[in-house]
């Protein structure tokens, strides 16, 4: 005797259910803490020993400077230095090269000032403006003079250099420095001790470097060590202790 219409249709329900249950997939439920991970991620920065006053938000001045021309002038110099060590025929020329030996001094400058712009000590509040930029275009337009006193751009003829008004130059940067951060509202003797040591060092280039050939060494020697020591007390490097 066949089935009846109502027991046969009544069985189809069961069995869609027991499909769908086989087909999907089961669900795991993922932890909390891993969802909050990515944004834990990007809203905390790299803890340091000492906090900054540093703003979070550049300006666009200050983009521009440190993002595009600071790096352009550091290149340049870099690429300048090295192509004239390589006309220099040895490294033992090289190094003794004044125009090395400074272009050397040039670029670590550079290099300490561009690091030292993204830290404000604490409780200091200042703020990049037009003033500021222009302090630093003059800076970079001091270095350019500084490198053609160097006669870096006269490759490949190598003509004497000019080491009186080059060390004018980087030593006029290096006092730029006080006027940078007055007009930034930052502390102006914030380790100007440091700095005008430096200005000394490199005034007293100016006026030996083209009479006492070792001077321009030992100098380069001292601004390397006292730079070291500038950037090394940044409190950016200082290690955190954490406790658990």
């Amino acid at each position: 005797m066949p089935e009846s219409p109502a027991s046969g249709p009544a069985k189809k329900p069961e069995e869609t259910s027991a499909h769908t249950n086989k087909a999907k997939p089961e669900q795991t439920s993922v932890p909390e803490e891993a969802t909050k991970m990515p944004k834990e991620m990007v809203v905390h920065s790299v803890k340091t020993a000492v906090p900054t006053g540093e703003p979070a938000v550049q300006t666009p001045l200050q983009q521009l400077m440190y993002g595009l021309i600071y790096p352009a002038v550091l290149g340049t110099g870099i690429v300048l230095t090295g192509v004239r060590g390589a006309h220099d025929g040895s490294l033992f020329n090289a190094l003794m090269d004044p125009s090395i030996q400074l272009g050397f001094i040039a670029g670590l400058f550079f290099c300490a000032s561009f690091d030292s712009a993204f830290y404000w000590p604490p409780k200091q509040k200042g703020h990049y403006s037009a003033w500021a930029f222009g302090v630093d275009f003059v800076e970079v337009v001091l270095m350019f003079i500084c490198f053609h006193y160097l006669r870096l751009f006269e490759l490949p003829d190598k003509p004497a250099p000019n080491l009186r008004l080059a060390y004018a130059m980087l030593a006029a940067d290096v006092v730029l420095q006080y006027l940078w951060r007055w007009v930034t509202g930052l502390e102006v003797l914030y380790r100007w001790k440091l700095r005008l040591f430096i200005a000394v060092v490199l005034a007293s280039g100016a006026v030996f470097g083209d009479k006492v050939n070792w001077v321009n060494g030992a100098i380069t020697a001292v601004v390397t060590g006292f730079v070291v020591v500038y950037v090394g007390g940044d409190p950016r490097y200082k290690k955190v202790t954490q406790t658990q």
